[in-house]
């Protein structure tokens, strides 16, 4: 990313922006490594030293995550454990949810980011776990080489 002139690279820390220094090449500030970024809407969400080869399944699950979270927040969300449930339990337990509010929500589980997080690193160690396995790795290479012979 070349540049005409050179550009003030600044930090946010806080509500104030600190000048990191000089650079005409803006990327030229990222640690060593492969990383990943991706932009969608308003949101740019950043990941630093990431293996290449998961970049594709990183970034798929990176643009669902929000939907993802939303759908274990549905299957998660509280509710009495023993179904069906007479008509009065089903009142006092509407009873209960109204009172706890948002709170409830949070009673029993992590947040929904932390789930979807928790299974984006299953989902990276199960794949490692099936590329121990020669022909699935060989599957793998060459999935990757013809992707990128793709583009």
């Amino acid at each position: 990313m070349n540049s005409d002139s050179n550009d003030i690279i600044y930090k946010k820390v806080g509500k104030k922006y600190f000048p990191m220094g000089v650079d005409t090449y803006k990327w030229d500030i990222l640690p060593v490594g492969a990383h990943l970024i991706v932009i969608d809407g308003g949101c740019t969400t950043r990941k630093y030293n990431i293996d290449p080869d998961y970049a594709p399944m990183l970034a798929a699950v990176m643009y669902c995550r929000d939907e993802l979270a939303n759908a274990i927040g549905e299957a998660t969300s509280a509710r009495p454990r023993n179904q069906p449930i007479t008509e009065l339990q089903r009142k006092k337990w509407e009873e209960f949810a109204e009172s706890m509010g948002e709170s409830l929500m949070l009673l029993q589980h992590d947040s929904t980011y932390d789930v979807a997080e928790k299974v984006l690193k299953m989902l990276i160690a199960r794949s490692d776990e099936l590329l121990k396995n020669e022909s699935v790795k060989l599957a793998h290479d060459q999935f990757l080489f013809l992707s990128k012979l793709s583009k």
